[in-house]
């Protein structure tokens, strides 16, 4: 994909809203700033064992930084006959959000009763909310001398599994075949069978 402005108006927002994975990440309020998003460029690492994903933003009243990174860094594992990709870590950029235009958090609201006095109050605080932008969260594979019980461990390889499939998605089918995902035609490889997108090819 040629840097700089896409050929058409909110080219990339069309694009990921046309793949039936990432459009599920996607909420209404993302669609504004994903509007200003006008390139995603993919870079290898030195030594082939690892990617980074470079999200480049047009000015908008979301984010000061133009460019939103994420790096995939892969262990490249030789066994007697074969070598594997295993996931080690990913790093990102942070976003630096304007003020109260996080996506990621939202402010809830509540009313509370002191226990002494009865007296009533309302106190507010930000949580995280549902967002595109999660994307940027940074995942990591445990220690081998970590101490963690099952279900932690079971959380943790599921967010591996996850964060790994997503970057599979941008790299292997996103970035390489944006226009058809932009028009709707990779939909039809999808009903075909042929389009790729698996973290199964980390394995």
């Amino acid at each position: 994909i040629a840097t700089g402005e896409p050929p058409f108006e909110a080219f990339w927002l069309k694009a990921l809203k046309n793949h039936p994975y990432l459009s599920s990440l996607i909420t209404e309020a993302d669609e504004e700033l994903l509007s200003k998003l006008i390139d995603i460029k993919l870079t290898y690492l030195d030594d082939t064992t690892g990617f980074k994903l470079d999200f480049v933003f047009a000015e908008n009243d979301f984010v000061e930084n133009q460019i939103i990174g994420k790096t995939y860094f892969l262990e490249n594992v030789k066994e007697a006959h074969f070598q594997n990709l295993l996931f080690d870590r990913t790093e990102t950029s942070e976003i630096k959000w304007k003020s109260g235009k996080n996506l990621c958090m939202k402010e809830v609201t509540k009313t509370q009763r002191h226990k002494a006095s009865g007296v009533m109050r309302t106190v507010s605080k930000s949580v995280e909310t549902e967002s595109f932008f999660l994307f940027f969260d940074e995942t990591r594979s445990p220690a081998d001398d970590e101490e963690i019980d099952e279900e932690a461990l079971a959380e943790i390889e599921e967010g591996i599994h996850v964060d790994l499939e997503l970057g599979n998605i941008f790299k292997l089918s996103i970035i390489p075949r944006a226009y058809d995902w932009f028009t709707g035609k990779a939909l039809d490889y999808e009903e075909m069978g042929s389009d790729i997108g698996s973290c199964d090819d980390f394995s």
